[in-house]
């Protein structure tokens, strides 16, 4: 198998698309990244059954496939980036919440009964 077989990406017309597996991203992160690579290109997400989203990008200025393909890497490192940060944010939920309930007790705007 060749680098180019296990490429993600295809490139038709101007656009770039790829597929995202929502097993291993979760949309929020997807969303994030999107909207992290505004600048570059914008990203249409669509839902492709129950554990797939097809994203396309679409280009303001005309990028050959290289380009286009170079901004689809920097995607990815961004998706992951955001996918290691929503699962922090879960796994610290519970003490997050303790900190606020411990910080909003101490305010006087919860009245204990």
């Amino acid at each position: 198998m060749t680098l180019v077989d296990r490429d993600p990406f295809s490139f038709e017309e101007g656009l770039l698309r790829c597929d995202v597996d929502t097993a291993v991203y979760r949309v929020a992160a997807v969303q994030k990244a999107a909207y992290k690579l505004a600048a570059l290109a914008t990203i249409h997400i669509a839902e492709r059954g129950p554990e797939k989203l097809t994203l396309t990008f679409m280009f303001a200025e005309p990028k050959g496939e290289e380009a286009a393909r170079s901004v689809g890497r920097r995607f990815l490192e961004e998706l992951l980036d955001q996918e290691l940060r929503e699962a922090v944010r879960a796994q610290t939920e519970p003490l997050r919440m303790l900190v606020l309930a411990h910080a909003f007790s101490r305010t006087g705007l919860v009245k204990s009964s």
